[in-house]
């Protein structure tokens, strides 16, 4: 996601603290995937570019808004599921079909 590789460390042991405490399914894969950093990454850049902040390539000023950016972004997300868990809002997976959830399991 264009971070540094501790950050993909630190953001690979405490997805699974947290769900050996509050998960429900004994059989998950937690942590991150090359799509999520892809994601991240394109989104992370898009905002970058959008705020003028491309320009700074080289600068440390630079690496230091994309860090931000990125922790927003996660920030963000995570309230987001927090939200939908609360809200019981897992019944959506229902309309996927099975392909698509074999598929994104595999």
């Amino acid at each position: 996601a264009g971070l540094p590789p501790e950050w993909g460390l630190y953001a690979s042991v405490m997805p699974i603290l947290f769900y050996v405490i509050w998960g429900t399914s004994t059989q998950i894969a937690v942590g991150p995937v090359a799509p999520t950093s892809i994601m991240v990454a394109s989104a992370v850049e898009l905002i970058a570019q959008g705020v003028g902040y491309a320009d700074e390539e080289t600068d440390e000023a630079y690496a230091e808004k994309y860090e931000t950016i990125a922790m927003s972004l996660s920030f963000v997300c995570g309230i987001m599921l927090i939200i939908f868990g609360l809200i019981r809002a897992g019944f959506i997976t229902v309309f996927l079909s099975d392909p698509v959830m074999i598929g994104f399991i595999m």
